[in-house]
């Protein structure tokens, strides 16, 4: 930002501006050349699952992550704090489900507990 918008305050902001894109351009290129020999080493190195991914990853190029989350009732929300709210929200709703567990075994009498069920699996082990 300008503080005053004069000839010489422009001049210098456009000549800064230039600076800033020649390096971003310069470290670019550098990360692209990385990468394509990263992606030269793999196929050397016959690694045909990383190097895939990689070439892969190459043109598909820079994706933003979109950071946005529906409600109950199917409402988009963008603002962080809700998003992160709802996540907590379905965690903990995941988290705290009752589980049946499996393992209970039945009987005349209704259910009978694990440990129940254990102990009789070891008494007849040992008959």
């Amino acid at each position: 930002m300008l503080e005053k918008e004069t000839r010489a305050n422009t001049e210098r902001c456009q000549e800064l501006r230039r600076k800033a894109n020649k390096i971003c351009k310069k470290k670019k290129k550098e990360n692209m050349k990385e990468r394509l020999e990263e992606i030269e080493q793999l196929s050397k190195q016959n690694e045909r699952r990383k190097f895939y991914k990689a070439v892969d990853k190459a043109k598909r190029g820079f994706q933003p992550r979109i950071i946005h989350c529906k409600t109950k009732t199917r409402k988009v929300i963008c603002e962080e704090s809700k998003v992160l709210e709802r996540w907590e929200e379905h965690f903990k709703e995941l988290l705290n489900k009752e589980v049946k567990d499996e393992r209970m075994e039945w009987d005349e009498t209704g259910v009978e507990s694990v440990q129940k069920g254990k102990r009789r699996k070891e008494e007849e082990a040992k008959h």
